[in-house]
């Protein structure tokens, strides 16, 4: 990328062929809600990715941030952090192409605790789980979302620290 902007955490897609990253609207320091885009390898097809997700969040609150975005190992999915204009902090996936937004925080029968801010998502190896760091007023641990009920959150023996990573 090139230009004005502040791009920043840029992943490749496991074969190579897209990268996103988190784009601020603006030049440095410029107020706005920052988006996740995609480009592919050769520098061509910019995509803004979500420029529906203040619209999608706006019945709950209104989302300030978007990035941190991570390939799943197949790379059929792309996870990343939201943050909140009330401070929250949760993670959302979608699809390579933008599609298919879905929130992970507050869904199924055992929802995620909203006590937590979710950030920093990492893919296992098999897709199946996301490590994040989760945070409240207090400390900052390392936890596991398994993604087949999408809904659980586990603290593995209350690992202290943020920035997990496989």
């Amino acid at each position: 990328t090139s230009g004005r902007y502040a791009d920043r955490s840029p992943v490749a897609s496991p074969n190579g062929r897209q990268i996103v990253f988190a784009r601020p609207p603006g030049p440095p320091f410029q107020t706005g809600i920052p988006d996740i885009y995609s480009i592919r390898a050769n520098g061509s097809h910019l995509v803004d990715l979500t420029p529906r997700i203040p619209a999608r969040h706006r019945r709950t609150e209104r989302i300030i941030a978007a990035g941190e975005p991570t390939f799943s190992p197949t790379g059929r999915v792309i996870a990343f952090a939201v943050r909140g204009g009330n401070g929250s902090e949760g993670i959302d996936t979608m699809r390579p192409d933008g599609s298919k937004i879905k929130s992970l925080v507050g869904r199924g029968p055992r929802a995620l605790n909203r006590r937590f801010g979710l950030s920093e998502p990492e893919f296992s190896p098999t897709g199946r789980t996301l490590l994040v760091t989760a945070r409240d007023s207090y400390h900052r641990e390392i936890a596991l979302i398994n993604l087949s009920d999408r809904s659980r959150l586990f603290t593995p023996h209350s690992v202290q620290g943020e920035s997990p990573a496989w």
